[in-house]
């Protein structure tokens, strides 16, 4: 889930789905914008496909529900709080993806989604994404260089390889 989902959020979701995750975007907002261009070239670079093409939606909570959508990986703190403002039971199964992250490097391979969700937030707390922690947040790179979306680009396919690597479950 991202703002406007026309950069960092389709990028991590195919990311995701690339790993053999069922993945899929949304924004917070609507967005009348396409992906930018730079954005298009480091999902490339990074080998998930031509973004170009991405329609971004907006976040629809009880299409999350519907679905049965079981995790919910942000860019930035904030997003965490506005999807668990909704159900304040998503704060348990919603994670900027630097946090998720770091809790499943530290958590190694576990061999059950329940197992795992319930390890990866193991004592998390409302207070663990206070506004003094912005490396908990994916840098939005929206109208900068080439180079900041190649950065964001690989940085995210690094977060993601970590986050699939704790899940044993998952035939790779």
């Amino acid at each position: 889930m991202g703002e406007a989902d026309v950069g960092r959020a389709p990028l991590v979701a195919r990311l995701f789905a690339q790993r053999g995750l069922d993945a899929t975007s949304a924004g917070i907002q609507q967005a009348s914008w396409p992906v930018h261009k730079h954005t298009v070239t480091a999902a490339k670079r990074v080998g998930v496909g031509d973004l170009g093409a991405h329609v971004p939606r907006v976040l629809d909570v009880d299409l999350l529900i519907r679905e049965g959508r079981r995790l919910a990986v942000t860019m930035t703190r904030e997003q965490v709080f506005t999807l668990s403002a909704y159900d304040a039971s998503f704060f348990r199964t919603t994670f900027t993806l630097p946090e998720l992250a770091r809790r499943c490097v530290a958590l190694g391979v576990v061999d059950s989604y329940d197992a795992w969700i319930a390890a990866v937030g193991e004592g998390r707390t409302a207070n663990d994404l206070s506004p003094g922690s912005p490396n908990d947040d994916v840098v939005d790179p929206y109208g900068l260089t080439k180079r900041a979306h190649i950065a964001l680009a690989e940085a995210a396919d690094t977060m993601v390889a970590a986050v699939v690597a704790s899940m044993g479950w998952l035939d790779r």
